[in-house]
């Protein structure tokens, strides 16, 4: 399954060069998480062919203004969507989807912005249902989270020593801002693994996509 991140800084579909990357990532990734998509109508005069079996949720996702709202677009069927408002009290949230056909959650997150979003990152991950996968805008690099947990090379340790959750980030290992930060990576529980977690070659905004492949662990 490959699923791809991106803040798209607005409505791509207001923007040709945005409106390509959005066609390209639509065709080459199963799930696309987008953040700041402000109105996004993938509907209408976007170039994207939408058909049955594709699903979009759309949730204002509790910001103060349009711009940042976030969606999950999916080529596979998805329920259960959820809402988590986040710690900062930005306004903003982190919401979710389970796919039926792989039985995986999966999380889009847009944290509060300033590099400071470790907090908000944690906190939600709390409220991850395994298996899962988060990805997002973080607002944060992946070393400011192990610096909030216990970290084992790319296994980070969340919660108390009697209660805690594994993760395990999945990062490209290159800044993904025109700030030179790496604020756009993927955390995912420690029942699933991840292969080439790559930064795309268009930028679109001031954010590049990320994507990569996840699989669920097979144990022998």
């Amino acid at each position: 399954m490959t699923i791809c991140t991106w803040n798209s800084q607005g409505n791509p579909l207001n923007n040709d060069d945005k409106t390509r990357i959005l066609q390209q990532l639509y065709c080459r990734y199963d799930v696309l998480l987008l953040q700041e998509c402000g109105n996004l109508n993938i509907y209408i005069n976007s170039g994207v062919n939408v058909v049955d079996g594709d699903y979009l949720y759309r949730p204002q996702a509790g910001a103060f203004n349009i711009r940042c709202s976030s969606c999950i677009i999916s080529k596979l069927p998805i329920k259960h969507t959820t809402s988590q408002y986040l710690q900062s009290g930005s306004g903003r949230s982190m919401i979710g989807a389970f796919l039926t056909q792989e039985n995986i959650n999966i999380y889009n997150i847009h944290a509060v912005s300033g590099g400071i979003g470790a907090a908000d990152v944690i906190s939600s991950l709390n409220h991850c249902q395994s298996p899962f996968i988060l990805g997002g805008d973080m607002n944060c690099t992946p070393d400011s989270l192990k610096s909030r947990g216990r970290s084992n090379n790319r296994s980070l340790l969340i919660g108390t020593s009697s209660r805690y959750k594994n993760v395990i980030l999945a990062t490209t290992g290159m800044h993904t801002t025109k700030s030179f930060k790496e604020y756009d990576y993927f955390i995912h529980s420690d029942d699933l693994t991840h292969q080439g977690v790559e930064r795309h070659t268009s930028m679109g905004g001031d954010h590049y996509p990320v994507f990569a492949t996840f699989s669920k662990k097979i144990y022998r």
